[in-house]
């Protein structure tokens, strides 16, 4: 339902209302989905969307993306607020808030929605400060890149890239 970027603010009571077809039981859906993914993981892969169990059968990553196109990636973030006394002084300025993104391409093999890369960003700027990849992990303990291939595989996430241009390194 949502083609591009769309904020939408949760407080404890949140009114959902608007047009038909405005994306009211997508947002309902993606929450009921994200509840899902916690409650009923996927044991056989790494960190996917629980996109089909008892809450919501939301089919495969292509029913996720808008328009059914598979090389898009789907998304969530999260802003966080932590306490000023967590973060230490030198930071507050540049991290707070905080927000990680998480983004979800499809499997290959089982067209569920897998995690693919984990971004920190901050308020000030639309492009992250440290963006980590997922990786597969072989026995011997080394990463391959891509995470993609059987099941029952161990995986970590990985510095993918340091933005060193961000401002954040300014501080």
């Amino acid at each position: 339902a949502f083609g591009r970027l769309t904020t939408l603010p949760l407080r404890p009571i949140t009114l959902v209302y608007g047009e038909n077809s405005s994306g009211k039981s997508s947002l309902i859906q993606s929450l009921l989905m994200l509840k899902q993914s916690v409650d009923e993981p996927v044991s056989d892969l790494p960190p996917t969307l629980a996109s089909k169990g008892s809450l919501v059968n939301l089919g495969s990553h292509r029913e996720l993306v808008h328009r059914h196109e598979t090389s898009r990636t789907l998304a969530a973030e999260v802003t966080l607020r932590p306490r000023a006394s967590v973060v230490p002084a030198g930071l507050r300025r540049a991290l707070m808030p905080m927000r990680l993104r998480f983004e979800f391409g499809a499997d290959r093999r089982s067209s569920r929605p897998l995690l693919e890369k984990v971004s920190l960003l901050n308020s000030e700027s639309p492009e992250p400060i440290i963006e980590f990849g997922v990786f597969d992990v072989d026995t011997d303990g080394k990463a391959r890149l891509p995470l993609r291939g059987a099941a029952n595989r161990r995986f970590a996430l990985r510095v993918h890239c340091i933005n060193h241009a961000h401002p954040v390194w300014g501080i």
